[in-house]
């Protein structure tokens, strides 16, 4: 069988083989984006709840 489209491999991630483990090497992707970005878990809690109030 073979594999769906997996994102660009690179140093320090791994491949993986179902949709649960994707989302889960997606979500960390994006949280290490975010902190290159200097956010703190705090600040993105503040963003969401924030989004929440106005939508």
């Amino acid at each position: 069988m073979p594999l769906p489209h997996l994102p660009v491999i690179v140093e320090g991630e791994f491949p993986v083989e179902d949709d649960f483990a994707l989302a889960i090497a997606v979500g960390r992707r994006r949280d290490r984006d975010r902190r290159r970005e200097g956010l703190t878990a705090t600040e993105r809690l503040s963003g969401a709840i924030a989004r929440g109030l106005v939508a």
